[in-house]
């Protein structure tokens, strides 16, 4: 990258995936939300956050969704904020392959 960072990556209209579990890294969550917001228009696609994503400001997506929210997302979901796709767990990687497809992964 040229110095820009995540900014470089996060563009209108992508969709970021988010590693999950204790493999989310939880330093570049601020810097991920500050591209998002000044990008626009930005999707966030998480897996299962074992704890609270602090850092992350879900409003600077223009949308977040989850197929396997975890502890760290209830409140998150609970409030409408995050939305869960009940989806097979089988189902999983012919959709990130195919309609959930990530064009940034973090």
């Amino acid at each position: 990258m040229g110095g820009g960072g995540l900014a470089e990556l996060v563009r209108p209209g992508r969709r970021v995936a988010l590693a999950d579990g204790v493999g989310c890294p939880l330093g570049v969550l601020p810097e991920l939300s500050a591209a998002a917001a000044a990008a626009g228009g930005v999707d966030l696609l998480l897996g299962w956050a074992a704890a609270p994503l602090d850092g992350l400001d879900l409003g600077a997506f223009a949308s977040a969704r989850t197929i396997m929210g975890g502890y760290g997302l209830r409140a998150a979901v609970d409030a409408g904020a995050v939305h869960y796709l009940p989806v097979r767990f089988g189902a999983v990687p012919a959709l990130l392959h195919g309609a959930l497809r990530p064009d940034v992964l973090v």
